[in-house]
């Protein structure tokens, strides 16, 4: 335990309430029950050590941070078990790695995709060579042979009902999967020209490679799934449609468009929005970017993933405008440790930042953008949240000389899908967040168009909520939501 003692502050764990609030918020715990339990491991810490180092436990963390988001007490059990990965690395122990791979594989949708952008473990293993020769040995290479495998069968057909799915992201696939392993028969719809929604086109290639994404949906088609693309829900085909073809459908559409960003010059040629230029990259179409271009960023990881993709275009140069302190941008919040990593590297590839400083308005001239006009930031007194408000510096603003200006301002919902469907905030779909059905009976919706951004890992769950919700209303016929 004394070995712990540097990495862990121990005496805080005492004041853990055993509520168990980590544990049922823990997407993880949800999906597997029999093998990780958050509240469970922080009290083993106490208890025993040795087991600790070779446990799976630790290793099946997905860093969403909802314990940490809702603990009473504010432990953060993320970077607790961080620590402990830490020390078990160090002590040469990776026996816990290749069991939670094992299992990751075994009992999770999407697994190769998983452990690339939910449980990769760069943060705390240094060799690259060594994670990449695991996860392409225990998974990559496992699902691009499930043809041999008994797992790599096409599920029988048990049921007759049919199941229509909008949208191919984590959540859609989950539920396809999910309810394809109980034998119904599942078609997926989807916009874009490829399936994998913000998996396909929101995360970089450097973050997620199209071939690991590939094997994932290559497995779900191969348990019989089908999945028609360049279909979109209200304009080829409407929602009315799909319910009088369908026995259930679930809106799945995650967050695939970008928020609007009020500023004068938007409407200016060279101003691009985020996701409309990372989808056009990671489609494959030829993508031409002016000499000198600033990404515009307020959500954080979004704007370093923007600006390293640009600078692979290879422009002059690559700046990024944040409106808070580098800290602020690096240290706050639960990706302040991927945001380390990735603005090291985005440094290193030559990108120039500019912090405090947020633009007032993009320059043009015949309908060109020619520069961004910023002002300096200071810091005015803490709100109730002690969060400090930003107040522009009188008589600072200096224009940026640039050809292109890139909005990473952040996601919104992408559909609307019917004017009978009752929407929330910024048409996110409203649910019963028991049965996860929407006002229409047998049509439901899961992932980030019902509750908002989040990681991949959350949604994956919601997509299991959803399969489980789909089949108990196909198997009982009970029409009509469950009054909250």
């Amino acid at each position: 335990m004394k070995a712990l003692e540097a990495l862990i502050d121990l005496e805080k764990l005492k004041y853990c309430f055993e509520c168990g609030i980590c544990t049922a918020s823990c997407p993880i715990a949800e999906m597997l029950p029999t093998h990780y339990n958050p509240r469970i491991l922080l009290h083993s810490i106490h208890l025993d050590e040795e087991r600790l180092l070779t446990s799976a436990e630790p290793w099946l963390c997905a860093w969403c941070y909802k314990c940490n988001q809702r603990c009473p007490q504010g432990l953060n059990l993320p970077e607790i078990f961080r620590a402990i990965r830490k020390y078990a690395v160090e002590h040469g122990s990776l026996e816990g790695f290749t069991s939670a791979l094992k299992i990751i594989r075994e009992t999770i949708p999407l697994p190769a995709s998983c452990c690339y952008i939910c449980f990769h473990p760069e943060r705390t293993i240094d060799d690259s060579k060594l994670i990449e020769d695991s996860i392409q040995k225990l998974i990559i290479d496992y699902i691009i042979t499930t043809g041999k495998t008994t797992k790599a069968v096409s599920s029988p057909t048990l049921h007759k009902e049919r199941i229509a799915i909008v949208g191919s992201g984590p959540s859609g696939l989950t539920t396809a999967c999910e309810l394809a392993m109980k034998g119904y028969p599942v078609t997926v719809f989807e916009s874009l020209p490829k399936a994998g929604g913000m998996l396909r086109v929101g995360i970089p290639e450097f973050r997620l490679p199209k071939e690991v994404l590939d094997a994932d949906i290559g497995y779900i088609k191969d348990l019989g799934v089908e999945i028609k693309t360049n279909v979109a829900i209200g304009n080829d085909l409407m929602l009315d449609d799909l319910r009088k073809e369908y026995n259930a459908v679930l809106i799945a559409t995650g967050m695939q468009k970008d928020k609007e960003f009020n500023i004068e010059g938007n409407d200016l040629n060279g101003v691009v929005n985020a996701l409309d230029f990372l989808r056009q990259v990671n489609l494959g179409k030829i993508v031409e970017l002016k000499p000198k271009v600033a990404v515009v960023c307020v959500h954080r990881l979004l704007g370093i993933d923007v600006a390293r993709v640009a600078l692979q275009l290879e422009p002059e140069e690559v700046r990024l405008i944040y409106r808070r302190s580098k800290k602020r941008m690096l240290f706050h919040g639960r990706i302040g440790e991927q945001m380390q990593k990735e603005f090291k590297e985005a440094e290193r590839e030559g990108m120039k930042t500019h912090f405090m400083t947020w633009p007032t308005r993009i320059l043009g001239k015949d309908g060109q953008v020619v520069g961004l006009e910023c002002a300096r930031m200071g810091l005015g007194k803490p709100n109730e949240k002690g969060l400090r408000k930003l107040i522009p510096i009188e008589g600072s603003n200096f224009v940026i000389d640039l050809d292109s200006v890139i909005l990473a301002v952040g996601q919104a919902p992408s559909i609307s899908p019917s004017e009978e469907i009752e929407l929330g905030e910024e048409n996110s779909v409203i649910v019963n967040p028991v049965t996860l059905e929407t006002n229409l009976p047998g049509v439901y919706a899961c992932g980030e168009i019902a509750w908002g951004p989040s990681t991949a890992i959350v949604s994956i769950a919601s997509g299991k909520q959803a399969a489980d919700s789909i089949d108990e209303f196909l198997r009982t016929k009970q029409v009509g939501t469950i009054k909250i």
